[in-house]
């Protein structure tokens, strides 16, 4: 595909630890070739992981204040 035009997916395992029990659940994220291109030599530079880098992104935009949900009604 020509013109950045490709689509990567990432497959996020997470493992999830309950009393006597382990569960693994998987989702597919897909990423524009630009974006994956940034993600993926940032990681590097800033001497971790991908998916620590991933990780860690979405924990910042996690603890961001989010809006108060509008009511429809």
């Amino acid at each position: 595909m020509a013109g950045g035009n490709r689509k990567f997916f990432l497959i996020l395992t997470c493992r999830i630890v309950k009393k006597h029990e382990d569960a693994f659940v998987r989702t597919t994220i897909e990423l524009s070739d630009p974006l994956f291109r940034e993600v993926k030599a940032t990681a590097p530079r800033q001497g971790i992981r991908l998916k620590d880098y991933i990780a860690a992104a979405l924990q910042d935009k996690l603890a961001m204040p989010q809006p108060a949900a509008e009511k429809h009604g």
